[in-house]
């Protein structure tokens, strides 16, 4: 499941496995809701920046009860000086534009409710973590 796929860039990457793309805009969607899919991973790319403290939470919740979810890819952008100055030079200017949660909010949601396995840095601009669900009772 790639949640706030956007326009699917991750689809191309995703050859033989089964990718469902969601999006808050039903014209970029593969399903009409999210949590009535089944899967077994799910990436968020760039997407929790765009929810409140609140959202995150609830959607954290709702994943944690998932019994078949396996690993979560979050990509969270630092939004440092470095994001800036490439925004600048690509043209971006608008890049963090509707940015609801700053990269340590996200960092502490996700370190409240998932179990890290890995952390990768893309050129100290994004963190992309797997994680996993804590585990159930």
């Amino acid at each position: 499941m790639d949640f706030g796929c956007g326009t699917k860039e991750l689809k191309q990457f995703a050859s033989g496995m089964n990718y469902i793309g969601y999006d808050i805009d039903p014209s970029l969607s593969e399903a009409e809701t999210w949590d009535k899919v089944p899967f077994h991973t799910i990436v968020l790319n760039h997407t929790l920046m765009y929810l409140d403290k609140g959202e995150i939470h609830t959607l954290f919740t709702r994943l944690n009860s998932i019994p078949v979810l396996e690993q979560i890819v979050i990509g969270i952008g630092r939004q440092n000086i470095l994001s800036n100055i490439g925004k600048m030079l690509l043209g971006k200017r608008s890049a963090h534009s509707g940015t609801l949660t700053t990269y340590r909010e996200q960092r502490e949601l996700i370190n409240q409710y998932f179990h890290q396995k890995e952390s990768k840095s893309v050129f100290f601009m994004t963190d992309v973590l797997l994680v996993q669900p804590r585990k159930r009772a």
